[in-house]
């Protein structure tokens, strides 16, 4: 039920930012806003399974280095996924790099706001 509940706040998220900021991220429609929040669930997952997988393939054990990857990792995973889907999928635009990562910014505030609640 929760990953359904964060699906539309994502969606909605995305739907209010197009609207606050039109000049800077649009969307071809409303099935644009669905498929470019089900693309941001799989590019996630296949990434944080690439980064994650990596580091216990590696054998990492000190703990100082998973936290450093792990900042890293929620810093800059949120919008290289944002960019990524938006210069493959022609129903979703950015303006560029800090419109993404304000975007992704919000996304992870409003997600993490349901995550912790629960």
């Amino acid at each position: 039920m929760r990953k359904i509940l964060n699906f539309f706040i994502v969606g909605l998220v995305l739907w209010l930012s197009s609207l606050l900021f039109p000049e800077h991220i649009k969307f071809s429609g409303f099935p644009a806003i669905v498929l470019t929040t089900v693309l941001i669930y799989v590019v996630i997952t296949i990434v944080m399974l690439a980064v994650f997988g990596t580091l216990a393939l590696i054998g990492v054990e000190k703990i100082a280095v998973w936290i450093v990857c792990f900042i890293i990792f929620a810093l800059f995973s949120g919008t290289a996924t944002l960019l990524i889907i938006s210069y493959l999928y022609d129903g979703f635009s950015l303006s560029g790099f800090w419109t993404a990562f304000l975007l992704s910014f919000c996304l992870s505030l409003f997600t993490t706001d349901i995550k912790r609640n629960q």
